[in-house]
């Protein structure tokens, strides 16, 4: 509430998708910005993410592909 913070258009986080909580602490936070909730691990970055218009719909799915991205389940038989 001590810093303006209406000039940040963009949130993202990786690792996993955003709790409830985190989702409404950044809308309080930064309430003028779009929030990608987003997936990934430390070997591949980020490699999914939830538009901001599904946030409300779906807060905790990791959302979809990044555009390009490819990806495979493997089990410990490949």
């Amino acid at each position: 509430k001590d810093h303006d913070f209406s000039s940040i258009r963009y949130v993202t986080n990786t690792a996993a998708a955003l709790s409830l909580k985190q989702i409404n602490m950044l809308k309080e936070i930064f309430s003028d910005a779009r929030i990608y909730s987003m997936y990934g691990l430390t070997e591949c970055k980020r490699c999914t993410y939830l538009p901001p218009e599904d946030l409300e719909r779906k807060p905790l799915s990791v959302g979809i592909a990044i555009p390009n991205t490819e990806m495979w389940l493997v089990d410990e038989n490949d």
